[in-house]
């Protein structure tokens, strides 16, 4: 007990500061987010289609994530920007995972029983960036810095377009989350009214098909 007195009320202050400090270099709080034109990967996913707000959407990823080993990669497609007034209930999203590894289930009617939808996501030229995943936290943060980082590099990129979602490829290997603003193809795969309740693959449209090229 005695080496408790050892330590100054300062000193404790100091500590405490130290040790906020390493939390939020952790959770990304200092990374800077550079948003530059990349590569969407091509990648197999399964999918369930559901409406929402997207702050509850951490649900449909832990029901993915029940699914397939822990190392596989989980994905998100959001499809609508909450700013526009379309109501929270009505915010189309789809999340699951990527289908790729050893013990990941791959027939589309096994995944099909369970509510969800295997679809081919296309290479695709996207704005890109990158976010560290390492819990609750850093995805909260990803909210405040990515999507505005995201959203004023498309707003200074007069001849970009979105191609109808944001992608969201979480890796726990690398604690990291990979954004894609995919700038061709169609990537609409939630349609307008899917399901009764929102919820299921119901809502899905074809696969998206990557864009003719521009003529030169």
């Amino acid at each position: 007990m005695k080496a408790l007195f050892l330590v100054s009320p300062g000193q404790l202050g100091w500590l405490v500061v130290v040790l906020l400090a390493a939390l939020l270099w952790r959770v990304g709080f200092f990374t800077p987010v550079a948003v530059s034109i990349g590569q969407l990967p091509a990648i197999r996913v399964a999918l369930q289609h559901r409406r929402g707000a997207y702050r509850l959407s951490g649900k449909a990823f832990e029901e993915a994530r029940k699914l397939v080993p822990p190392e596989a990669r989980l994905v998100g497609l959001y499809y609508d920007d909450p700013k526009e007034g379309r109501p929270e209930a009505e915010l189309r999203y789809s999340a699951g995972a990527v289908l790729e590894g050893e013990g990941v289930e791959t027939d589309p009617k096994e995944w099909a029983a369970m509510g969800y939808e295997v679809v081919e996501l296309p290479t695709a030229r996207a704005a890109t960036c990158t976010f560290p995943f390492r819990g609750t936290l850093s995805i909260i943060l990803a909210g405040t810095r990515v999507y505005p980082a995201l959203a004023d590099f498309m707003a200074r990129s007069a001849d970009e377009r979105a191609a109808g979602a944001v992608v969201e490829v979480y890796d726990g290997l690398r604690g990291a989350v990979d954004y894609f603003v995919p700038l061709e193809g169609s990537f609409l795969l939630h349609r307008e009214r899917g399901s009764t309740n929102g919820d299921g693959p119901g809502g899905a449209g074809p696969p998206p098909a990557p864009a003719a090229k521009k003529a030169q």
